[in-house]
């Protein structure tokens, strides 16, 4: 785990990507960072389909005293045919598009998904040394190596080894000269287009075949998936038992991966209540998912059956994944 610090100066560079379906989500993980960020904050948003009216809001939801906001609009044709069903959209691979898209004054950047809550300064995070790294992330909670259940499919054909640590790719520090240099995310388009009709978690189990043992590790803390943390069906066997509480009761940042997301089903788990909080802080305020049949039921399931019926429901993602990539092949 990196823990050494050298003091960067100027503003945190940081790059985001969403369509006009984040643009809450957006609104809300960009002003908790700033909020709780003593840096100034340079933004690069990558712009897969937001309207005027969302940039309006966005920008009135933001304080602008810490942060200046870049716009630059993406064309999905940009990242190819990849696969992309369900809640995967050809918006979350723009992250491979970074030598490219990230401006060329640019040596080191931030990347966040829009799906977090921020809870500690980013400042701490982007003054941490890179050690030499391309990139620095933290090991993924519910996949926690190459060759775990949805890790890197292809392992055994590039010679991986199994036990490798896997890391989250919602929350990365990334090296951009050795980004550019390495061609990282045009190798990781390359796998997907090799692999694309078994992978899991698509542009991050790419990352992390180019990437198998050659990244850098975050304490945990820097992405606890809300959804999961703290429940009996995770491997934690390769954290020691404070650290691991630690991510569970003082996280920096909480992450809402999976499925189930504050602004799609109101109130349904214990980090909820702080991002209706930030949301009130943005020109969103007020707004809430609303309250269904649906919801209510699966807020029923995530707080008491999620915990025993998890590899069920892993079971049945997989085998719907399956049958949507044998009927939907995309020929590359």
């Amino acid at each position: 785990m990196t823990t050494s610090q050298s003091k960067a100066s100027g503003p945190i560079r940081l790059i985001m990507a969403a369509d006009s379906d984040y643009a809450i989500p957006l609104a809300v993980t960009v002003r908790s960072a700033v909020e709780i960020t003593q840096k100034p904050v340079e933004l690069l948003v990558l712009d897969g389909g937001l309207t005027a009216n969302n940039r309006e809001q966005l920008l009135d939801s933001w304080p602008a005293a810490r942060l200046t906001v870049r716009w630059l609009e993406v064309n999905a044709r940009q990242v190819g045919k990849l696969p992309v069903w369900g809640r995967m959209k050809s918006v979350t691979y723009y992250r491979l598009l970074l030598s490219d898209l990230a401006p060329a004054g640019w040596t080191k950047a931030l990347w966040l998904d829009c799906d977090i809550l921020l809870l500690n300064d980013l400042s701490t995070l982007w003054d941490l040394e890179m050690s030499d790294w391309p990139l620095l992330a933290a090991r993924d909670l519910v996949v926690p190596c190459l060759g775990s259940p949805y890790g890197v499919t292809a392992w055994q054909d590039l010679n991986l080894d199994p036990r490798l640590p896997h890391f989250n790719a919602g929350v990365m520090l990334l090296d951009l000269e050795r980004w550019r240099a390495e061609h990282i995310g045009e190798r990781a388009m390359g796998y997907l287009r090799q692999h694309g009709d078994r992978v899991c978690f698509f542009d991050q189990e790419a990352l992390n075949a180019v990437l198998a043992g050659c990244w850098g590790e975050l304490d945990p803390r820097w992405n606890q998936i809300a959804s999961m943390a703290g429940q009996r069906f995770l491997d934690t066997s390769h954290l020691d038992s404070e650290v691991y509480r630690q991510v569970v009761e003082n996280p920096f940042l909480v992450h809402y991966s999976g499925s189930l997301k504050p602004w799609k089903c109101f109130g349904l788990a214990e980090y909820w209540k702080p991002w209706y909080e930030v949301l009130d802080r943005t020109a969103w305020a007020g707004w809430r998912p609303p309250i269904t049949l649906r919801t209510i039921a699966l807020g029923l399931y995530s707080r008491k059956l999620r915990p025993w019926l998890y590899p069920l429901e892993a079971w049945y993602i997989a085998l719907l994944r399956k049958r949507r990539l044998k009927n939907h092949r995309v020929t590359y």
